[in-house]
C-alpha cells in the first residue's frame, strides 16, 4: 500500500462519523477540525486543520454555521431568570 492510499487519522475519523450519522450514505465535501491545547508550561493554544480541497471561504462558512448552532444550544441551556 503506497503512502497516498494509507488511511490517515482524520480520514478514519470522518469514516466513523459518516457511519454513525449517515448510515444510509453521505459524502463529506469539506471539513474543519479546531482544537484547544495546553502545553506543559500551562500556555494555551488553538490549532486548526482543514481539508486541502475546499476553498477557505467554505471552511469559514462551516465555522460560522457551527458557531450559530452552538449559540442556539447555549441559549436553550440558559436557565430562565424569571
Amino acid at each position: 500500500m503506497d503512502k497516498e492510499s494509507e488511511p490517515t487519522p482524520v480520514s478514519e475519523m470522518l469514516h466513523h462519523v459518516q457511519q454513525e450519522i449517515f448510515p444510509e450514505g453521505a459524502i463529506c465535501t469539506a471539513w474543519v477540525l479546531s482544537t484547544e491545547w495546553m502545553n506543559v508550561n500551562g500556555e494555551w493554544f488553538t490549532f486548526t486543520l482543514t481539508d486541502q480541497s475546499a476553498p477557505v471561504w467554505r471552511h469559514l462558512g462551516i465555522l460560522s454555521k457551527s458557531t450559530m448552532e452552538l449559540d442556539l444550544v447555549m441559549a436553550d441551556d440558559t436557565p430562565d431568570l424569571d
